[in-house]
């Protein structure tokens, strides 16, 4: 019995060798080249400026995959409006999956944001700043992101009628063809439709496919 235990024991540890060598290799050899390949497909996505402070590739931050780090992520409304920020990210986690990089490809697991500031607004005619995604790609050029988590953050929603300040505890967020699936948890500040406030300083827990249509939110029952 102790025999196979060890055997086990030198399977286990010869495995976890090779894993933290090839991790080293792959890291030192193309740790660059696919931090430049992700933050070039995400800025290929879009018509506005992207900004980032600081960027490494890891093993460890999101293992058991492999993740591209980023500082300070900014991304700018859309032309038209103030040129303020739509989305500033303190930390941002753009996670891969280890078998694809072993193929030379590059799947967006998930989008983590961490400490975010989110400023989704309309204008007066009732064009949002947030339709910075370009609409003119081709399948083969599209970027598919299987879920977006956002925590820690701040989102602030205006239009003509609503005003709504939210803090993201936990927000998982999984875009489908028509539809957006949405499990949060959220502590609401004010929720402000039409000046009543419906929601101040209230925590809320919402599991439920949603849709955007023009300026309004719809939740499915």
């Amino acid at each position: 019995m102790n025999i196979i235990i060890k055997y086990i024991y030198k399977i286990i540890l010869l495995i976890c060798s090779l894993l933290i060598i090839a991790t080293i290799i792959i890291k030192t050899l193309f740790g660059e080249k696919i931090e430049k390949t992700v933050v070039n497909q995400i800025k290929n996505q879009l018509n506005s400026e992207l900004s980032i402070k600081e960027i490494d590739f890891s093993f460890f931050t999101q293992f058991p995959y492999a993740s591209v780090n980023i500082n300070d992520l900014l991304i700018i409304e859309k032309e038209g409006f103030n040129n303020d920020s739509l989305i500033h990210s303190k930390k941002t986690y753009i996670k891969l999956s280890v078998y694809d990089l072993i193929f030379n490809e590059i799947d967006i697991k998930q989008i983590t944001l961490s400490g975010a500031k989110i400023n989704i607004k309309y204008n007066s005619n009732g064009n949002p700043n947030f339709t910075v995604i370009k609409t003119n790609q081709n399948s083969n050029n599209k970027l598919n992101i299987d879920k977006i988590l956002i925590e820690k953050s701040k989102l602030q929603y205006i239009t003509n009628h609503m005003n709504v300040k939210l803090y993201m505890k936990k927000t998982l967020i999984k875009p489908l063809k028509n539809q957006v699936i949405l499990d949060a948890k959220i502590f609401s500040k004010k929720f402000i439709v039409n000046k009543i406030n419906y929601l101040e300083d209230k925590h809320i827990d919402i599991n439920t496919p949603i849709y955007i249509k023009e300026d309004s939110i719809i939740f499915q029952e």
